[in-house]
């Protein structure tokens, strides 16, 4: 009986047992369904902040791309770098950072290891180079991440071309603002497109007046062909420096030396024009030639003197010698010695006549040019020389081998030419302190 009673307080405690078994599998069978349903929501809020965060990167309107550390590969790109820089994603993920930008950057490892060692890069600016070869200026900002268990640098690029392109604008109006010259562009076609304060003030016109007329408009036609000559040198991209007339509202006209180039105005070809007005260099350099006439006209000041004083001897001695002609009665022996007297006058004069054509400065217009005998010119220009060449004191330092051709007709302007003939001969001589022979002639 003993042992039947045992066995069923054993069976009891089995049973006990069982039941607190079954229940603990309730509770671990609760537990994990728990846990189950937990995993399951955290995975789908997972692939959710996945999904937005790739939506985000995605659709965000600046460039985003991912770099390898130790291989600055491009490992990932947001849509807006494929359109921004024009590669197709393929070609930015087969590709190193230095491949995209400008060549010859700098720092560029150095700044990567900066990045891995505070863990985030500071604001830089950037220049990009894309498909197509041109540049794009960009602002970077970026951060370290860990990525397929690899150290990356996520960065941001924003496109700032347009602000740099702003802030030039504004430096180089201030520029052309500021400067004291007068500053204008024009269309290939001569039309005003922008000036300077400094131009309409020296042209006299408003801006809105000025705007509405074109460069031949305030140039004297004098200056047209000069004007055309250089728009055609202007226009083949040659940068030219030239000098012109421009004539004032008031109709003034001022001497202009212009720097002149082609540039791209509002996305269209157009002329840049810096000019400087040359009035007061203009007078000096007319003060020093009439200087440098006179202190020629006063080297030959005392071989004039010695010509005056062998005509005067000459007339002198004519007069003499008509008076007493006159006196014996011999009309017509008087009459020779008084075209001796008239001769030597002639000569007189026309050394007076020659020594004022080089003495006196040109005015301010132009001499018609007209048709003349450049061998008689030559003749003049030896005659008025003489004194330089032909000193007494020394017989044989200088000789002078002139020769003209009869008939050599020439069209131009008389009073330079001759000008530039007394001035070749007076710097040849100068040139042979010690003597020398000088050659001149005239040819068809």
């Amino acid at each position: 009986m003993e042992t039947i009673q045992n066995l069923k307080q054993r069976i009891h405690e089995l049973e006990r047992l069982l039941a607190q078994a079954e229940t603990k599998s309730d509770i671990l069978t609760n537990l994990l369904k728990e846990a189950t349903s937990e995993f399951n929501q955290t995975l789908v809020k997972i692939s959710t902040s996945d999904a937005n965060f790739r939506a985000i990167i995605d659709n965000a309107p600046e460039a985003i791309y991912i770099l390898g550390i130790n291989t600055r590969c491009i490992i990932d790109c947001n849509p807006y770098t494929v359109r921004w820089l024009g590669y197709s994603r393929r070609e930015l993920l087969s590709k190193r950072i230095e491949d995209i930008l400008e060549p010859g950057t700098e720092d560029v490892i150095e700044n990567i290891h900066k990045a891995k060692e505070v863990g985030f890069i500071h604001i830089q600016e950037r220049r990009f180079r894309k498909k197509d070869g041109s540049l794009v200026d960009a602002e970077l900002t970026g951060m370290m991440i860990e990525m397929q268990g690899k150290d990356c640098l996520v960065t941001l690029a924003r496109d700032i071309t347009q602000r740099k392109q702003y802030e030039s604008l504004l430096r180089y109006k201030e520029l052309f603002e500021n400067v004291i010259d007068p500053v204008f562009i024009t269309q290939l076609s001569g039309s005003f497109l922008e000036a300077n304060d400094v131009t309409c003030d020296r042209l006299g016109y408003t801006r809105s007046e000025l705007l509405g007329k074109t460069i031949m408009e305030v140039v004297p036609p004098s200056q047209m062909t000069a004007l055309h000559h250089m728009a055609r040198k202007i226009n083949s991209g040659e940068t030219v420096q030239f000098e012109l007339e421009v004539m004032t509202r008031g109709g003034k006209i001022i001497p202009f030396e212009l720097h002149s180039r082609r540039i791209d105005f509002q996305r269209k070809p157009a002329i840049l024009n810096v000019a400087r007005d040359v009035s007061a260099r203009k007078k000096m350099e007319e003060r020093l030639i009439q200087t440098e006439r006179l202190s020629a006209v006063g080297e030959m000041a005392s071989g004039v003197a010695h010509n005056f004083n062998n005509l005067l001897q000459m007339i002198l001695g004519a007069g003499e010698a008509a008076c007493k002609k006159l006196d014996a009665g011999e009309i017509r022996k008087s009459r020779a010695a008084l075209n001796t007297l008239i001769e030597a006058c002639r000569r007189g004069a026309d050394i007076v006549n020659r020594i004022k054509k080089f003495t006196i400065a040109k005015s301010g217009e132009d001499e018609n040019y007209k048709v003349f005998d450049l061998g008689n010119l030559v003749s003049e220009a030896v005659q008025l020389t003489k004194p330089l060449w032909a000193d007494p004191a020394w017989p044989r330092k200088y000789r002078l081998n002139y020769s003209t051709t009869l008939g050599c007709r020439v069209k131009g302007n008389p009073s330079e030419i001759y000008e530039v003939l007394v001035n070749s001969i007076k710097n040849g001589i100068e040139a042979m302190p010690d003597g020398g022979a000088l050659a001149i002639c005239s040819e068809i």
